[in-house]
């Protein structure tokens, strides 16, 4: 969320431009990855505890981890086909979509949101997942 937060605002200059979105969030992953590097070099390069754990491993997942993902998973797969209309709209230029009747800034940021809940909670349960993230 704190990466979607820094994405949205520092991208905001009068509205949203998919070009600048998708540029500063290059920039953001930088930042966080060089971070996450930075972290992991302090500590000696060793992998432990948490660290370990981040990493995508889904041979130890139960029953109980998909009762976790449930709740959130559910609403957001609904939001998620609601919004897939808007989706398409949201494919043309944004002068199409704004007169077609879409508020292109704040469904931006709603799918967004959508898609930052499911990737979030997926990643809170399983970890991160080098060739899917």
């Amino acid at each position: 969320m704190i990466a979607f937060a820094l994405v949205y605002s520092l991208s905001w200059k009068g509205g949203l431009s998919p070009l600048r979105i998708i540029l500063v969030g290059v920039a953001v992953n930088a930042m966080f990855t060089g971070l996450s590097g930075a972290l992991n070099a302090m500590n000696g390069g060793n992998m432990s505890g948490v660290a370990a754990i981040v990493n995508g491993n889904i041979t130890m997942k139960t029953w109980d981890d998909v009762r976790i993902l449930v709740p959130y998973v559910v609403p957001g797969l609904v939001l998620a086909v609601l919004f897939a209309k808007t989706c398409n709209l949201l494919a043309l230029e944004d002068k199409t979509a704004r007169s077609l009747g879409i508020q292109v800034n704040r469904m931006r940021i709603l799918i967004s949101l959508t898609a930052v809940l499911l990737a979030g909670i997926s990643t809170a349960v399983v970890g991160a997942i080098s060739f899917l993230v």
